[in-house]
């Protein structure tokens, strides 16, 4: 019920964007680290790790806080397989997946922090956090323990 609830009528899977990116890029990091059987004949494969790098990337941009909640539950289920694998399965980890994964995650990196360089002048500032600092005195829904900013200045009367 909740699936048909969530997937067919709401309003995230029905709006122009929605949950689309999202939904692809859980899909590619869950869907990756089911491909990454530790007792398969061709474990640890450097094209899952790839995979699972372009899903990650693809959470980061779309809902980065969710897409790390579920990055980092992929991540501890993938260490602890390998953990539980035993020596070999360290080494093909440290020879094919880390390598892929972390060229991938690092040029996404570089390429978020030129987008916000461009947008915002600094790498390390969001356009939505800039935004938010700029337009609005009411701080973040749920979050009581911030004090109400001050009115912005508006550029335009209306």
């Amino acid at each position: 019920m909740a699936v048909i609830r969530l997937g067919v009528f709401s309003y995230w899977a029905n709006s122009y964007w929605g949950g689309a990116p999202a939904a692809i890029g859980g899909s590619l990091v869950l869907g990756a680290l089911g491909r990454m059987q530790l007792r398969s004949p061709r474990p640890l494969r450097t094209r899952d790790a790839i995979w699972m790098a372009i899903g990650a990337s693809i959470l980061a941009n779309s809902r980065p806080y969710e897409g790390l909640s579920v990055c980092v539950g992929a991540g501890a289920v993938l260490l602890f397989r390998v953990a539980r694998a035993g020596a070999p399965a360290w080494r093909a980890f440290f020879l094919r997946v880390a390598p892929s994964m972390a060229i991938a995650l690092s040029l996404t990196a570089v390429f978020i922090g030129v987008y916000f360089q461009r947008t915002t002048g600094n790498p390390f500032l969001n356009p939505y956090v800039l935004n938010r600092r700029q337009y609005t005195a009411v701080p973040a829904p749920g979050l009581i323990w911030q004090a109400t900013l001050p009115t912005p200045e508006y550029r335009y009367p209306r």
